[in-house]
């Protein structure tokens, strides 16, 4: 089975459940970019409230003559702004022509050369434990329950407002998105500085029962504080990563299939897989949940020993590229799914972010995030 790497003990629903056609076909995204079920209209409670506002709601199917609609989990009362309500008034390509990134994005404080040596002869699996600072971007999701917070995903930091994730680790009924928080400057779950989500947004072509178009935004409520420790991920507009290319992905997985998800933040090393050959891989086993096989909006990240992966529980964090020329970090994946863990015979898969890069700049306004210079010495990398 291909799975997605989550634990059976998370909120999401558990791989058997998640990854077939069937399991997944009730569930849709409304126009708003909100979960829904479809179900007959008569059933909708929220329909006349959709209808009132003007809101005209999906057609999932038909039944004879009557309209299987897409009926949000939520009440309207509670909604928050969807993704089309966070479109910048300025257009994509004056966006990107005058805000490539934010300032200072990418960058972090420098780290010793003998530090750095030592942490790459250690080998999320078999994950080295960075520290503190190394990757400023990274963020923890969770769900606010009545028994407490619930990890669920990981994510990255693209502006003081706006998280990077996987549309996948919010594919769960049962949490409205005001349920949910993340947590950033830290490298151990059970510390770091917390944040309310405002709303999410999923991308409209996103459907639970496939991998595809596997990418959402998280908008927090109150602007996150930068500082050596908290800083945001570079997108990766003009720079295209090749086969083999050295690449890091970070996690709170596990580290090995079926164990215990990590308490504290792993890396790993690993090199790009070409598409073709991820594809050769992965259609061995037939699966529904990728019937149009590694497309180019995917990107495929392993080791040849098997020893490196990302593994359950590391859904929705980054996968990141240094480029040594402009000297900064550069997200071009976000961790989806994968067969196992560390199987060298199947990579893991990966969102390609630089294909959505367009739908991005709609839903985030980069100008408006504020990165301060470092707080203490000049010395970055």
């Amino acid at each position: 089975d291909i799975i997605f790497p989550s634990d059976e003990k998370s909120l999401l629903y558990k791989p058997s459940e998640f990854v077939t056609a069937q399991d997944g076909a009730n569930h849709c995204l409304t126009p708003q970019g909100e979960i829904g079920s479809c179900i007959l209209a008569s059933k909708c409670s929220v329909l006349k409230k959709l209808l009132k506002y003007k809101m005209k709601p999906k057609v999932c199917s038909w039944e004879e003559e009557t309209p299987i609609l897409c009926c949000p989990f939520t009440h309207l009362s509670t909604r928050r702004k969807s993704y089309r309500n966070l479109r910048p008034t300025v257009s994509t390509n004056s966006m990107k022509k005058k805000y490539e990134n934010v300032d200072n994005c990418g960058t972090r404080k420098q780290l010793s050369e003998i530090l750095l040596t030592n942490m790459r002869s250690r080998v999320i699996t078999t994950g080295r434990p960075p520290v503190l600072g190394e990757y400023p971007w990274m963020v923890i999701i969770f769900a606010e329950t009545p028994e407490g917070s619930k990890y669920l995903c990981g994510g990255t930091i693209l502006t003081d407002r706006f998280i990077l994730s996987a549309a996948h680790c919010f594919m769960t009924p049962h949490y409205l998105y005001t349920d949910y928080t993340i947590k950033v400057g830290t490298i151990n779950i059970s510390e770091g500085d917390i944040y309310k989500v405002n709303s999410v947004a999923i991308h409209p072509s996103f459907n639970p029962a496939f991998h595809y178009n596997d990418i959402a935004i998280v908008r927090i409520e109150e602007s996150i504080q930068f500082t050596d420790k908290v800083r945001p991920i570079c997108l990766p507009f003009h720079r295209k990563i090749h086969s083999n290319s050295a690449v890091i992905v970070t996690g709170y997985g596990s580290t090995e299939f079926g164990g215990k998800r990590s308490e504290v933040l792993l890396a790993a090393d690993l090199n790009v897989v070409s598409n073709e050959s991820c594809n050769k891989s992965y259609s061995v086993l037939e699966s529904k949940t990728i019937s149009r096989g590694i497309t180019k909006q995917m990107m495929c990240a392993g080791s040849e020993d098997g020893k490196n992966d990302a593994c359950q529980s590391d859904s929705g964090s980054p996968l990141v590229f240094y480029d040594t020329q402009k000297q900064r970090w550069y997200i071009v994946g976000i961790v989806s799914f994968g067969h196992r863990c560390a199987d060298p015979k199947f990579p893991g898969v990966y969102t390609k972010v630089a294909h959505y890069i367009h739908w991005i700049l709609h839903v985030v306004d980069l100008r408006k995030s504020q990165v301060p210079l470092f707080l203490h010495g000049d010395s970055w990398k």
